[in-house]
């Protein structure tokens, strides 16, 4: 049986990972901020379910199949890579329609970001 002070630990090292900003809270707090409360919950909702499976994955042993087989991995981050640059293509689209041009501009550039971060991970998660 795990002791308290090993459940103590992780409980703790948890709680500072969740608070430590980092890529997630950065896009939570730019999403919020530029498209409403509402586009935040929702962006907050992806995320939840995004680690959600990583845990399930972790937890079938899936993540040491994928380290075991360097392409897999390679695969998989292109991937994802490629599904989050269809994915803000496809927002970008949905926003140009109807809106002022200064909505427009701050919306690609956004997206732009968040493209290229994606793009960068993958690159850097190949190293």
């Amino acid at each position: 049986m795990i002791s308290l002070s090993t459940i103590t630990a992780l409980g703790f090292i948890a709680l500072v990972s969740a608070l430590t900003p980092g890529p997630n809270m950065i896009y939570l707090v730019s999403r919020s901020i530029c498209q409403g409360r509402v586009a935040g919950f929702i962006s907050l909702a992806g995320i939840a379910s995004g680690s959600l499976v990583y845990i399930v994955c972790t937890s079938l042993g899936i993540t040491s199949i994928i380290m075991a087989l360097p392409y897999a991995y390679d695969a998989l981050c292109f991937a994802g890579a490629a599904y989050l640059i269809i994915a803000a293509a496809g927002a970008v689209t949905v926003f140009l329609s109807g809106q002022s041009r200064w909505i427009v501009v701050q919306r690609w550039i956004m997206a732009t970001v968040l493209g290229g971060l994606a793009v960068r991970m993958a690159i850097e998660a190949k190293k």
